[in-house]
C-alpha cells in the first residue's frame, strides 16, 4: 500500500497533537495534585463521619465558622476512652463544604463497619479565608489560623468525648504535612506520635528542639515535583542533631503522592497507634518496625510458597507412583 505524502503529514500531525494532549493532561494532574472533585469521597466515608461546625471568636470578636467531621468509635466509653487520630488535609481540599477534605481518609478507614475501627478521627477543613494550616511560622496566639482553630476544637472534644489524652496522633498530607510539624511544635500538650506526609510548606526549624521527644515518621516522594525532598531531609537532619527520634522514608515515583504508599505499604496508621505517652522512651524507630513487618510478611509469603511447593511435590510423587505402577504392570504382562 502506497501512502500519499499529504496523508503522512496528517498522521504525524495527529500523533504530535495526541502526544501534546497527553503531556498537557499529565502536567495538569501533577499541578492539580490532590485537588480532586468532592465526588471522589467514598460514600461509606461520608456515612462514618458526622458533620459539625465550630464557632470561634478571637480577641477582636471576629467570628469564624470552622467545618469539621468527626468519627467516634463505638468502642469508646468513659471508662475506656479511645485513641484519636487528627487528620490534616492538603491545600486542594480547603473550602466550606465539609466534605472534600475526607477523600484520602479511605486509606485510614479501610472498612465501612464502625466496629472495625478501635480509634476515633477528627478531620477539620481549612476555610477559604485560611486555606493553609498557618500563615506564619511560630504564630502568636492572638492571630487566628487553622492550627489555632483545630486546637480549640480539640480542646472541646477532650472535654465532651471519650478520648484517651495519652494517645492523640497527628497525621497530614501536603500542606497538612507541614501543618503537622507546626502544630506539634505549638501544641500545649505532646502528641503520642506524628506522621507528616509529603510536607509542602515552610516551617520554623528553630523550634524543632520542642519535638526531640516526639516519635515522628515522615514520608516524601524522592522525585516530588511540587515539594522537593531536600527540604524535608534538612528538617529531619536538624531534628536528629538536637536529639530527636525522627525517620524519613523516601517513596518511589514522580508524583506528590507519598501518602498512599505510607498507608498501604508501610502501614503508617498501625505505627501511630502503637504509641502511648505513658510508654514514651520505649518505642522502636519506624524503620525497625517496618523491617519487622516486612520480615513477617516474607515469612507468611514463604509459608504459602512452602505449601504450594509441598503440593507440587505430592502431585509429582502421585504421578510418579501411578506411572511407575503402570510401567511395572506392562513389564509383568510382557513377561507373562
Amino acid at each position: 500500500m502506497i501512502i500519499e505524502p499529504s496523508r503522512i503529514g496528517r498522521l504525524v500531525f495527529r500523533y504530535n497533537l495526541f502526544m501534546a494532549l497527553v503531556l498537557h493532561l499529565s502536567h495538569q494532574s501533577i499541578a492539580l495534585g490532590e485537588n480532586l472533585p468532592p465526588r471522589y469521597v467514598r460514600k461509606y466515608i461520608l456515612e462514618l463521619f458526622s458533620p459539625y461546625e465550630f464557632l470561634s471568636l478571637n480577641q477582636t470578636q471576629e467570628k469564624a465558622i470552622i467545618p469539621y467531621r468527626l468519627f467516634i468509635t463505638p468502642h469508646a466509653t468513659e471508662e475506656k476512652p479511645a485513641p484519636l487520630v487528627v487528620w490534616l488535609h492538603g491545600y486542594g481540599e480547603h473550602g466550606n463544604d465539609n466534605r472534600k477534605h475526607l477523600k484520602w481518609l479511605e486509606l485510614l478507614m479501610t472498612s465501612s463497619n464502625p466496629q472495625d475501627h478501635a480509634f476515633s478521627v477528627l478531620a477539620v477543613q481549612c476555610i477559604p479565608e485560611h486555606p493553609y494550616w498557618y500563615e506564619h511560622v511560630d504564630n502568636v496566639k492572638d492571630e487566628p489560623d487553622m492550627c489555632g482553630y483545630t486546637f480549640q476544637i480539640l480542646e472541646h472534644l477532650l472535654e465532651s468525648s471519650p478520648i484517651d489524652r495519652n494517645r492523640i496522633y497527628l497525621i497530614g498530607a501536603s500542606s497538612g504535612g507541614a501543618g503537622c510539624w507546626e502544630m506539634a511544635m505549638r501544641s500545649p500538650y505532646p502528641f503520642a506520635a506524628v506522621a507528616p506526609l509529603a510536607t509542602a510548606g515552610t516551617i520554623n526549624v528553630d523550634g524543632l528542639d520542642k519535638l526531640s521527644k516526639t516519635p515522628i515518621w515522615a514520608f516524601h516522594t524522592k522525585a516530588d515535583p511540587l515539594a522537593p525532598v531536600a527540604y524535608v531531609r534538612e528538617i529531619v537532619d536538624r531534628l536528629n542533631t538536637v536529639g530527636g527520634s525522627v525517620h524519613l522514608t523516601e517513596t518511589s515515583g514522580h508524583t506528590h503522592d507519598s501518602w498512599s504508599e505510607a498507608f498501604l505499604k508501610y502501614k503508617v496508621s498501625d505505627w501511630l497507634l502503637e504509641h502511648d505517652l505513658r510508654e514514651r522512651g520505649n518505642w522502636d524507630l519506624p524503620s525497625s518496625q517496618a523491617l519487622h513487618r516486612q520480615i513477617l510478611q516474607i515469612l507468611k509469603e514463604w509459608h504459602g510458597w512452602q505449601l504450594a511447593f509441598q503440593a507440587i511435590v505430592l502431585i509429582a510423587l502421585l504421578w510418579g507412583a501411578i506411572h511407575g505402577y503402570r510401567t511395572l504392570h506392562r513389564i509383568i504382562g510382557i513377561k507373562r
